[in-house]
């Protein structure tokens, strides 16, 4: 997980201090998988810099479930929602980099 997008996160729950960093990493771990279950390829998360709709979507999942007392927690979860429904849609734009990557393995192990 690139770091960046800890920092991005501490910054956008406008935090100034990394005690919280551990729930952070964690959430966004939880988001990823829950992004993959919803069929966007596992090879765009091996990426260094992830997508920007991918990235929208990993931060306002952290700003939905982080803390306990978020008045925000269910509206930033819809949105989440709304963002994961739509990258699952576009599921032709986010499984192709998985369908490249394949064909180049196969055709590499051919030779």
């Amino acid at each position: 997980m690139p770091s960046v997008l800890v920092d991005k996160i501490r910054s956008d729950l406008r935090l100034n201090h990394k005690e919280f960093d551990d729930e952070i990493k964690r959430l966004i771990d939880t988001s990823i998988e829950d992004l993959k279950t919803s069929g966007i390829a596992s090879s765009y998360f091996k990426e260094t810099n992830y997508r920007p709709m991918i990235t929208t979507a990993i931060i306002t999942y952290c700003k939905a479930n982080f803390g306990y007392d978020n008045q925000d927690a269910v509206r930033l979860q819809q949105s989440y929602e709304m963002q994961k429904q739509k990258l699952a849609i576009s599921h032709h734009e986010y499984k192709e980099l998985e369908t490249v990557e394949s064909t180049e393995d196969e055709t590499v192990g051919d030779n």
